[in-house]
């Protein structure tokens, strides 16, 4: 499970390089402006995202519509975790996730809600969509983990 991953890369930076920002390399999926993170911010970035894909997943799971609008800007990091450890926040997030998406309906076809980069998706496609952006940014962890200083 990503999420597990995420976790034991974060736990192997140093709690004094929690919040240090390193310019990682071009990667696909991840844009310019959220290559100079640091792990807090990686892990801010994954709870906000995931809060809100979680939300439209359990919408479209069960038939529902959403009015929710996906803006980009909104989910950069906001420096909640500066000076501390966003660990503890991330791992109940995951659990949390885990738990509310355990059971649902989350199949292909149905209502489908709009990404402003990919297009319209259904609940099993916004699904699919958090595993593999919790990937992209568990390679961004690693990239920051090897240019610490």
């Amino acid at each position: 499970m990503a999420g597990a991953r995420i976790l034991k890369e974060a736990a192997s930076v140093p709690e004094d390089k929690r919040d240090q920002k390193v310019l990682v390399p071009r990667m696909k999926g991840v844009e310019d402006s959220s290559r100079f993170w640091c792990v807090n911010e990686v892990l801010e970035h994954l709870m906000i995202t995931g809060e809100g894909m979680r939300m439209v997943i359990k919408s479209l799971a069960a038939g529902q519509p959403t009015d929710y609008v996906v803006r980009i800007e909104n989910f950069k990091p906001k420096g909640k975790y500066q000076g501390g450890d966003a660990r503890p926040d991330f791992k109940k997030f995951v659990e949390e996730t885990v738990s509310q998406l355990e059971g649902l309906k989350i199949e292909d076809g149905g209502l489908e809600h709009l990404h402003p980069w990919l297009g319209d998706f259904n609940a099993l496609q916004w699904t699919w969509l958090l595993a593999g952006h919790s990937g992209l940014h568990l390679a961004q962890l690693q990239a920051i983990k090897k240019g610490l200083t």
